[in-house]
């Protein structure tokens, strides 16, 4: 009997102790299982985070290429910028020397007018003292024809015929 009860306790220890395997063999696939589950959500994460990443890389790309277009748009449109303003100052240099011709010759031809003037006034004098000088000569002629001093005269009309007209001697 003491060997049945040192028997029924040593088969009681190894229940216990094949029950606490079990239970620690139990934990251990708990814990495998945690782990595997964990590893599993990481590697989910991880394609997750590598797709964000290339989807961010793509768009990085399009950025590029679209920060290319711009500067190479930005690039074509200063350029013609700077060939329109070229071109303007071009045009103004040009305006700017015609505008100093058309000047000297309005200057010029102010210069002309006013010596014409001058001319003008000047034959217009000159004509004035011819009519004054004719008429004097007519009113001479006139009084000597009117008492007599000059037979070649018969009244004043013909006087006035014998002195030229100033038109006349101006057109010549």
């Amino acid at each position: 009997t003491a060997r049945a009860s040192d028997l029924e306790r040593e088969l009681e220890q190894q229940v216990l102790e094949s029950e606490r395997r079990v239970d620690r063999v139990k934990e251990a696939r708990d814990a495998a299982a945690a782990e595997s589950a964990a590893l599993a959500r990481a590697q989910v994460e991880e394609l997750a985070a590598t797709e964000r990443a290339a989807r961010l890389e793509d768009a990085l790309k399009d950025k590029e290429h679209e920060h290319e277009q711009f500067v190479a748009e930005a690039k074509a449109a200063r350029e013609a910028a700077e060939l329109r303003v070229s071109d303007a100052l071009d045009h103004l240099e040009a305006a700017k020397h015609d505008a100093t011709l058309a000047h000297r010759q309005a200057l010029e031809a102010d210069a002309e007018r006013r010596a014409a003037l001058k001319q003008s006034d000047a034959s217009t004098q000159m004509l004035q003292a011819l009519e004054a000088e004719r008429w004097v000569a007519n009113r001479v002629l006139a009084s000597e024809s009117c008492f007599g001093e000059n037979p070649r005269s018969h009244n004043s009309q013909a006087a006035s015929e014998l002195i030229p007209d100033p038109l006349e001697m101006l057109a010549r």
